[in-house]
C-alpha cells in the first residue's frame, strides 16, 4: 500500500488540475497521466477511492464523474457530471450534472435521484451528518434535505 501520495497541482482558469504523480514511498503503483484536466476531487470517508471531474481532452476519453483507488489503480468512469461529493456513509454521492442540476446516485452510478433539477445549480457538498446537501445556485449558497 501507498504511504504517502505525490500530488502535482496546476492553477488554471477554471479550476485546478489535480494530478497523482505516483507514491512518494513505493514505487509499485502507477501514476495518473496528467494529460487532461481533472479537478474537484473527493476522498471516499473511508479513504479507499477519490472521486474526481476529468474533463475530454481526446476523442477517445469520457468527460464526467469519475472514481480511482487511493493507490492510483482502477481509474473508472462513474457518472456524467461536473462536481461529486461522497456521503459520509460512503454508499452514494451527490452529483452536479451538465445540465446544472443535481442528483444522488449510489457509488456504482446507479439509482439515480434528482434532488434539484432548476437548471441553475451545482458544486454540492453532504453535510458531515448525512442529513443535509449544500449547492451553489448563481451566486448564492443553498441548503436543502438529502431525503
Amino acid at each position: 500500500m501507498c504511504g504517502k501520495l505525490r500530488f502535482k497541482e496546476a492553477c488554471f482558469a477554471l479550476g485546478v488540475l489535480i494530478a497523482l504523480t505516483g507514491c512518494e514511498d513505493n514505487n509499485n503503483y502507477p501514476p495518473i497521466a496528467a494529460t487532461r484536466l481533472e479537478t474537484k476531487a473527493s476522498w471516499s470517508p473511508d479513504g479507499s477511492t477519490i472521486a474526481y471531474y476529468r474533463d475530454r481532452i481526446s476523442p477517445y476519453d469520457t468527460t464526467g464523474i469519475r472514481l480511482i483507488d487511493a493507490d492510483g489503480t482502477n481509474d473508472r468512469y462513474l457518472y456524467p457530471g461536473l462536481s461529486a461529493d461522497w456521503s459520509p456513509d460512503g454508499k452514494r454521492l451527490v452529483v452536479g450534472t451538465y445540465s446544472w442540476e443535481i442528483c444522488i446516485i449510489d457509488k456504482d452510478g446507479s439509482n439515480v435521484e434528482w434532488l434539484i433539477t432548476d437548471g441553475e445549480s451545482n458544486s454540492p457538498a453532504w453535510s458531515p451528518d448525512g442529513e443535509k446537501i449544500l449547492f451553489q445556485m448563481g451566486l448564492d449558497t443553498w441548503v436543502v434535505d438529502a431525503n
